[in-house]
This record gives C-alpha cells, sequence and structure tokens, in this order.
C-alpha cells in the first residue's frame, strides 16, 4: 500500500507557490500561486480530482477494512460476539460441572481461549493499521498490539490439539449440548 504518504507539499516561500505530488507519484505535480489561492477566499479543492487516476491509490481506496466495508464490520462484531457467549457458556459449564465431567479444565481454557480471541476480533474491528503494515504487526512501542499479533500464530499451533479434544468430547457424553457445539464452533472458526 506504499509507504503511507498520500500527498507531498512543497512550498517555494520565495516565488509564493505550491507543488503537490499525489501519492508517491513525483512525476505529475500541480501548482498553485499562493497569492491567487488566496485571492479567492474560503474554498475547497478535491486535491485526487486534480491528478490523473493513479492505481496504486485506487489499490489503497478499493483495500477492504472493518472501518470501511459495513461487512467486513458486521462479520467482526458476530465473531467478537461469538467468542464472548463462547467464553459464558465455557465458564459456567466448567462451575456447573467441574467435578463430574470429563475435560473439564479443557473448558477453562477454552474459555481462555475464547477471551483472547474476543480482543483479538476487538483489536482487528477498531486498529486500523493492522491491515496495512507487514505481519506480524509491530508497534512502534511495545503493547499489547504486539502481542495481539502473535495470536494468528498461536492458533496454528492449538488447531491440531483442538480437533482431538474436538473428537473426543463429541464421542462421550461427558458434556452437555451447548458447550459441545461451541468447542465445534470454536474449532472451526479460528
Amino acid at each position: 500500500m506504499g509507504d503511507g504518504t498520500i500527498l507531498t507539499t512543497i512550498c517555494d516561500l520565495n516565488e509564493g507557490r505550491v507543488h503537490l505530488f499525489f501519492y508517491h507519484d513525483y512525476t505529475h505535480q500541480v501548482q498553485f500561486r499562493l497569492s491567487d489561492e488566496l485571492a479567492k477566499g474560503d474554498h475547497v479543492i478535491e486535491i485526487a480530482s486534480l491528478f490523473t487516476t493513479n492505481a496504486e491509490f485506487q489499490n489503497l481506496v478499493d483495500f477492504k477494512t472493518p472501518m470501511n466495508s459495513p461487512t467486513m464490520d458486521a462479520i467482526v462484531r458476530i465473531f467478537l460476539g461469538l467468542f464472548f457467549v463462547s467464553a459464558v457458556v465455557f465458564v459456567f459449564s466448567y462451575l456447573r460441572k467441574r467435578a463430574t465431567a470429563k475435560f473439564s479444565l479443557v473448558k477453562l481454557l477454552l474459555a481462555a481461549l475464547s477471551l483472547i480471541l474476543m480482543y483479538y476480533m476487538f483489536v482487528l474491528g477498531t486498529n486500523n493499521g493492522v491491515y496495512y503494515f507487514p505481519e506480524p504487526y509491530q508497534d512502534y512501542a511495545f503493547s499489547t498490539l504486539n502481542v495481539a499479533a502473535s495470536i494468528p500464530f498461536l492458533m496454528i499451533l492449538i488447531i491440531i490439539p483442538l480437533i482431538v479434544v474436538n473428537r473426543k468430547v463429541r464421542v462421550s457424553a461427558a458434556w452437555g449440548f451447548v458447550p459441545k457445539w461451541m468447542l465445534t464452533l470454536i474449532k472451526w472458526f479460528t
């Protein structure tokens, strides 16, 4: 997506001119005489319309994130809700039958995993930067975003054990209907 610089301005104060370059294209420029623009009074100019079509900029405009796509935003919100509900289901299921159920500690681990994935969905829904920078995303200062960037790699490591546990839980009658299906949903959506 380029280096993030959409507009470059070079001001020649001696001549009273402003030179504009648009989205990394330094072969085409638009010049403004400062005195002419000030004489027009308050006005607005759509910068993109001053330049020819730029394919790289169009790729940026067409790039979909939850911030600019209602469909992606809805998907992220649905998954956030799914992971919240699954965390609640696993905690309550553990508390209700912790002594009698097989794999009861797995429910606590799944609740923790659901909370981690819920946080990841929150990051994907609120931080636009994670879509435009290389993987894994690194914040300029170490933060929870750096930790969140490693969650997909964690899921790669945990998917095989999840499949094995899911198979064992589905065969046994130790878990109720809802926790059993929540485990299957989490396994398939991670």
